[in-house]
């Protein structure tokens, strides 16, 4: 059978740019997961920033509709 799509981060892309967010293996120092509790908080500011950036947007739009009318 096929194996689903998951969306997902892996843990070694996440330790080439964000370390501390990894747990490592003790015995061979490899990198096995991502850590929620250090991934969500930017996460969670990124996506704020990006609403903030699409709320400006849609009222920019809303005001170029209004003066093509």
């Amino acid at each position: 059978t096929d194996m689903p799509t998951v969306i997902g981060l892996i843990a070694e892309d996440v330790n080439e740019k964000y370390p501390c967010a990894c747990e490592y293996n003790e015995e061979n120092g490899q990198v096995e997961n991502w850590l929620e509790r250090y991934m969500i908080p930017p996460m969670l500011y990124l996506i704020q920033e990006q609403h903030k950036e699409i709320e400006i947007l849609k009222t920019e739009i809303n005001e170029l509709k209004e003066k093509i009318k």
